[in-house]
């Protein structure tokens, strides 16, 4: 017997369309229209949720992608993947069924940021987004609260912020709140992806996104596998991209233990250079008594002068009246 649950998912994975079918919602280039449709196979556009509505019923809509200039989002978000670059909506589904994901100004502004933990793809696509970021001032940041009418007892709101927080892609280390983040939902296991800083490369990172929820979600996702990826199923351009990238991280590693060899083997030679500086020249600005009399020795030795500890030659009953007696070698050689 199929629960209503069971019956309104066999409902949502309906229709003959090629999957996966995603809405675009806002405004795009035709450059990034030209990409999605590469990326997808089936693909509805409108500027906003009602051309949207008008076009195709959400029970068909695998994912929707929200550009930066929407304000207004679909009412029925909670019944599909989201992928969202905008930073005007006022909300979108949280990672519990009860929470919400909001944008935050801080009150006071920091340019301090931190980039956890990420898969590779995640990461090196980040690494080449984020290469020229220097600070976040400005930026709003990600929190959890209530859906309306809604009751978001406290256990279940510090689940929903640690979901949170363990997708996040980039964060206030202060605030402990993500810029950016992705999580799935634990009801449906639908993925909520919200990017909402112009420093993504929108259309990189909804092939990555979507690849990852393949993997959970064969159905609606049913042409992102990992199998694209293997060698054996590439075409020769994707090979040929892939065998640069692969050198050019082999060769970045290279570089790096090169480099931490190089600065190892400085290390020590300054380890070196400052204990002898400390048993020699230094002694002059930290030695007392009889040491700081040798140092000062020393020094005018290697300066050329001759040098008499006069201490040393005078018996001990006699009164000590100079600690050293300098002669002038290069005045003697003339002579």
């Amino acid at each position: 017997m199929q629960t209503k649950k069971s019956q309104d998912n066999k409902i949502k994975i309906g229709g003959t369309r090629l999957r996966p079918r995603v809405a675009l919602l806002g405004i795009f280039s035709k450059a990034e229209l030209k990409k999605y449709k590469k990326l997808f196979p089936t693909i509805w556009h409108g500027l906003s949720s009602t051309e949207i509505d008008d076009m195709v019923s959400y029970l068909e809509i695998d994912l929707i992608i929200i550009n930066p200039d929407v304000v207004k989002t679909p009412i029925w978000l909670d019944q599909v993947h989201v992928i969202c670059f905008s930073k005007k909506v006022e909300s979108l589904p949280g990672p519990t069924n009860n929470s919400a994901t909001r944008l935050f100004y801080r009150n006071e502004d920091t340019a301090e940021y931190a980039l956890p933990e990420m898969e590779l793809p995640y990461s090196r696509r980040r690494d080449a987004d984020f290469a020229r970021l220097n600070n976040v001032k400005g930026w709003k940041t990600l929190h959890i609260s209530q859906k309306p009418s809604e009751i978001l007892i406290h256990e279940e709101a510090r689940r929903a912020q640690g979901v949170l927080f363990e997708g996040a892609i980039i964060f206030d280390p202060f605030m402990k709140a993500p810029f950016a983040t992705i999580f799935n939902r634990e009801e449906n296991n639908l993925g909520i992806a919200w990017l909402p800083q112009p420093i993504f490369n929108r259309v990189a990172w909804v092939g990555l996104i979507t690849t990852e929820w393949a993997k959970s979600d064969q159905i609606r996702f049913s042409g992102f596998v990992d199998w694209t990826q293997l060698p054996e199923w590439m075409v020769p351009k994707e090979e040929e991209l892939a065998k640069k990238i692969t050198e050019l991280e082999e060769k970045k590693r290279d570089t790096i233990r090169q480099i931490g060899e190089e600065i190892g083997a400085l290390q020590l030679d300054l380890t070196e250079a400052t204990l002898a500086a400390d048993k020699e020249v230094r002694r002059l600005l930290t030695a007392q008594g009889a040491e700081l009399v040798d140092e000062v020795a020393n020094a005018f030795r290697k300066i050329g002068f001759k040098v008499r500890l006069m201490d040393k030659e005078l018996e001990p009953t006699k009164s000590k009246r100079e600690d050293l007696r300098l002669q002038d070698t290069s005045e003697q050689e003339g002579d």
